[in-house]
């Protein structure tokens, strides 16, 4: 079963809802530091073995254990500080991830910075 693509924004919810440091993360996924900044920065996709670890590490009853390992993912609620630190504006987030910007395909964060675009 394909997982939908993931936001880093809902990484940086993960992380924080856990209390774990990027550090931590990429012991956890086996991976260098730099990877999980990649991940962290939008600049890299997150793997699905990534969502499926920090699920687990939330987790500890056994029945929501089996969903996460049957691909049911786990969803992170996204605050506006994950969207936009401190001093970054919606301009600046529009000038980093707009399509033209990246030439990639950026729908899905232009969509979080959308629906967060009139928080503060």
């Amino acid at each position: 079963m394909k997982q939908r693509r993931r936001s880093h924004f809902e990484l940086r919810a993960a992380i924080r809802t856990l209390g774990i440091t990027k550090t931590q993360l990429s012991r956890a996924c086996g991976v260098d530091f730099s990877t999980v900044w990649r991940w962290v920065d939008g600049k890299a996709l997150i793997p699905d073995y990534a969502w499926t670890i920090l699920a687990l590490l939330d987790e500890e009853e056994p029945d929501d254990i089996n969903a996460i390992l049957k691909g049911m993912p786990k969803d992170w609620d996204i605050e506006y500080d994950d969207v936009f630190p401190a001093g970054v504006s919606y301009k600046d987030m529009i000038k980093i991830w707009h399509p033209d910007k990246t030439k990639r395909d950026t729908a899905l964060e232009m969509s979080v910075i959308n629906e967060f675009k009139n928080f503060s």
